[in-house]
């Protein structure tokens, strides 16, 4: 099933740079791509929010290890934003509230799309059906 989840580009935490050269092995092996060293940053529109729940009770598509015992891994879907190809990440030790959602990929997302803070961004994902899901 395809899903269209609709949100607006916002500022980060700032963490994100730091923690994807921490995974980079492990985000290189699991997602086959250099990984730009930063995320993008969705807040999700309240129209979209059901769609996006149910992805996340989707099977992710990759599970990305974490590099050593204090730190968790990272549930990964495929996505297009806006036509690009990119990953919706879940930490599993995520601080930002539920409508709030990152991608990573192998180019500054903001500069190739042209987008900044309030950019409006279509993700296009496909989920897999189960019983949980929707």
């Amino acid at each position: 099933m395809n899903v269209t989840i609709r949100g607006r580009v916002i500022r980060g935490l700032g963490e994100g740079s730091r923690y994807v050269e921490l995974y980079r092995d492990s985000l290189r092996r699991a997602l086959g791509i250099e990984p730009f060293p930063g995320t993008l940053n969705i807040a999700v529109d309240s129209g979209s929010l059901d769609k996006l729940r149910a992805l996340l009770k989707s099977k992710p598509h990759v599970v990305i290890e974490p590099p050593s015992r204090e730190y968790r891994s990272v549930l990964a879907w495929r996505a297009r934003i806006n036509g690009y190809r990119a990953y919706l990440i879940k930490p599993l030790a995520s601080k930002h509230p539920e409508q709030v959602i990152e991608f990573i990929a192998d180019v500054n997302l903001r500069e190739c799309l042209r987008i900044q803070n309030g950019s409006e961004v279509t993700i296009d994902a496909e989920i897999e059906l189960s019983s949980s899901t929707i």
